[in-house]
């Protein structure tokens, strides 16, 4: 018998791509893959929104809630959202052939973009470590367990 809490998805080959957002400018509509909810015990959402008509905010598009393992903990590439100050962080965006960190404020009824920089590294790369003294590796208690991905 397998206890449901030692359950683990075994993901092998590259992963680094799991927690990129990305922006298609064709489709105007930002996907944000398994963003990680800070409550407890954490939530874990997929999210798509739409550029506005007037292009001065986003719409949501739709929003579908992933497992998550209740010891799981914040991947550095990961987007989050706090609740607490109702923001959404976005570490790694790719739009415009460039890598980007951003953030979103989120309204009672509209998704603005707060803040947009260019990072001066690819934060996909093994190489990004913007937090010297952190590894960059997931705990051993996370929900995908990670088998050579950097």
């Amino acid at each position: 018998m397998i206890e449901e809490d030692k359950l683990f998805l075994n993901v092998s080959g590259n992963t680094t791509d799991l927690f990129l957002s990305d922006f298609n400018e064709s489709l105007d509509e930002l996907y944000i893959p398994r963003v990680y909810v800070e409550t407890e015990p954490p939530r874990l959402y997929s999210v798509k929104l739409g550029v506005s008509q007037d292009r001065s905010s986003f719409r949501l598009i739709s929003a579908s809630e992933g497992v998550v393992s209740t010891l799981a903990t914040l991947d550095r590439r990961q987007a989050s959202f706090n609740p607490v100050l109702n923001q959404l962080n976005i570490p790694a965006l790719y739009a415009m052939d460039n890598f980007f960190e951003a953030k979103l404020q989120i309204g009672a009824d509209v998704i603005k973009l707060i803040h947009l920089k260019p990072l001066g590294e690819n934060i996909m790369t093994d190489s990004y470590d913007p937090d010297q003294s952190a590894d960059g590796q997931p705990s051993n208690n996370w929900a995908i367990k990670y088998s050579n991905n950097y």
